[in-house]
């Protein structure tokens, strides 16, 4: 987002007009990795007694793919959350750090992006031990608004990590129902009131959870997914006459490279899996008893190679 500054000067039409304006305010909680004052934990609610850790987390890599390319920055923040008051009760921990790639220094297009330069994380590495326990001490569910993308990073990475919860904010909040048109970031806290300077780890991570904060049933629902099977339908065998069906019903097409012959597959949650069987039975040349189904936990989700 371009920083444009707040037109003062067009006060007086703000007052005639106020139906025709819209008021932006920053994240405030970018406001704790700026000010070195601000101890923690932040207490923001009163302890209720039934919290819940949080992790919200956040990656800046150096391409898009896994396998071939490497996280530059990790943001991490730990919190706690109330389910009966339906709120987020403290920031007990923050962790942000920067790491000099080994494979390839970090391409110009990614600097024009998050503006992390290859000068900035020269002689950096990341926390291994600092990671592993705001990762795994206590089993908090570790939130990430793309899991699809950073939790195969995260474990390729570091040790040991490759057992925790995770839920993504994306993917596992329905959005559309609470009003919104799109899952983007940025979108969904304008149209909450609110902006922030994003594409750095810990900033995003600080702007999910005032989002997450801001609209608690989100939370709810992130707390169900957690609990909450799905399945991961791969079609083998499936005929190229029915390619365009499957693509157009958001199968991926999987070519090989992972521990399966390749085939199509997508991931349902249990109460959609009826419907598919009887969409993939409708389809010419196919049955759904060719297809393998592969029931996942918020442990087995969002790996680089679930099942």
């Amino acid at each position: 987002m371009r920083d444009v500054p707040f037109p003062l000067y067009r006060m007086h039409e703000i007052e005639r007009r106020p139906k025709d304006f819209r008021l932006l305010e920053r994240v405030p909680f970018c406001s704790i990795i700026e000010n070195p004052r601000i101890g923690l934990p932040v207490c923001l609610n009163e302890i209720a007694g039934d919290e819940v850790s949080l992790v919200i987390l956040d990656t800046e890599t150096t391409g898009f793919d896994a396998a071939a390319n490497e996280m530059i920055e990790i943001g991490i923040v730990r919190c706690s959350y109330s389910p009966s008051h339906g709120v987020v009760t403290s920031i007990d921990d923050i962790y942000s750090g920067l790491e000099s790639p080994t494979i390839a220094p970090i391409p110009a297009d990614i600097t024009a992006i998050t503006g992390i330069t290859n000068e900035d994380v020269e002689g950096c590495s990341f926390d291994d031990d600092r990671v592993h326990s705001l990762l795994v001490d206590g089993d908090p569910l570790v939130i990430a608004h793309h899991a699809g993308f950073d939790r195969p990073f995260v474990e390729n990475r570091f040790k040991g990590v490759e057992h925790c919860r995770w839920v993504c904010s994306i993917k596992d909040i329905d959005w559309k129902a609470r009003g919104f048109e799109s899952n983007k970031l940025e979108y969904l806290l304008l149209n909450t009131g609110y902006f922030y300077h994003g594409h750095r780890a810990t900033t995003d991570c600080l702007a999910v959870l005032w989002l997450l904060a801001e609209n608690p049933s989100a939370l709810d629902d992130a707390l169900a997914a957690s609990i909450r099977l799905t399945c991961v339908v791969r079609a083998f065998g499936a005929p190229f006459e029915i390619k365009d069906s499957l693509k157009n019903t958001d199968f991926t097409w999987d070519d090989g490279s992972t521990n399966h012959p390749k085939h199509w597959w997508k991931s349902v949650s249990e109460t959609e899996l009826d419907d598919l069987r009887e969409w993939l039975n409708s389809l010419s040349g196919y049955s759904a008893e060719k297809a393998e189904y592969t029931s996942l936990t918020a442990r087995q989700r969002y790996k680089q190679n679930p099942a």
